[in-house]
């Protein structure tokens, strides 16, 4: 993400619902009552200490079961989730995704709350990061704004298209000369080239799952192994090349019946 999307702390809400750990539940909702209309969202309350460092959480639900006796300390939530300043928007959409959040906390590196990601921002960030993992998924490498815009000049989305589109050139010449290789062979037995369409859409077909679900794990998940996953990769091209690979034996063999062709 680019400009101000880049930056967590020009997303951050301050207007919350923040309570200290002695205080009951009997004075959470008389503050609510005053001065909800404030807080620009009150999904959560947080519980900070006196030196305003995030302590715990209580959902509004838990508020409005518990008795007002209770106090903020026994109903928090200790094992929080939340974000540093200095982390990416996206790791803001994966918390909650993964957890099903409303609304993220931000603190300092000393855990002092700064405030929250609402779920509206979080939407936001999502949305912009799907519409640029869909735009690279097609080879397109450039800002969305612009991609998206009518005014955008023609030879600034040349530009944005042209690399991805010569890698698949270059791409094509290595396999023509690969095919090239084997002329010979094509001249005698002519029927292989009625092959090539499906070897052609197969590879296709696997590189593109392949590659949306590399874009999906890159968003969703903040510590995904590149090297990893392509090493998974390879052993599951191997294992549908195998099939398919079978496959098209047997149906050359019932269609054909021909054993070097099969071969």
């Amino acid at each position: 993400m680019k400009n101000n999307l880049e930056n967590i702390t020009n997303h951050i809400i301050k207007e919350i619902l923040t309570v200290n750990p002695e205080n009951n539940v009997g004075h959470i909702k008389e503050i609510l009552a005053k001065k909800a209309r404030q807080f620009e969202i009150i999904g959560y309350v947080y519980v900070v200490d006196h030196a305003q460092k995030l302590v715990g959480v209580i959902s509004l639900k838990e508020i409005l079961q518990a008795n007002n006796e209770s106090l903020s300390e026994k109903l928090m939530i200790k094992n929080i989730i939340s974000i540093r300043e200095d982390d990416h928007p996206e790791k803001v959409v994966h918390l909650a995704l993964k957890y099903g959040f409303w609304s993220i906390p931000v603190v300092d590196k000393e855990k002092h709350l700064l405030g929250v990601i609402p779920h509206k921002t979080i939407l936001s960030i999502f949305h912009h990061k799907v519409r640029e993992d869909v735009l690279r998924s097609g080879g397109i490498h450039h800002k969305i704004k612009e991609i998206e815009s009518l005014e955008t000049p023609v030879s600034r989305l040349v530009r944005a298209r042209l690399p991805s589109l010569f890698i698949g050139l270059l791409g094509g010449l290595v396999a023509a000369a690969i095919i090239s290789n084997f002329e010979s062979f094509l001249n005698e037995y002519i029927i292989l080239a009625s092959f090539i369409p499906v070897i052609v859409y197969l590879s296709d077909a696997i590189g593109t799952q392949s590659q949306t679900l590399v874009i999906r794990m890159i968003a969703l998940e903040p510590n995904f192994s590149l090297r990893r996953y392509l090493f998974r990769e390879i052993k599951i091209g191997s294992l549908l090349g195998f099939i398919f690979a079978i496959s098209l034996f047997a149906a050359v063999f019932f269609g054909w019946g021909n054993l070097i062709l099969e071969l």
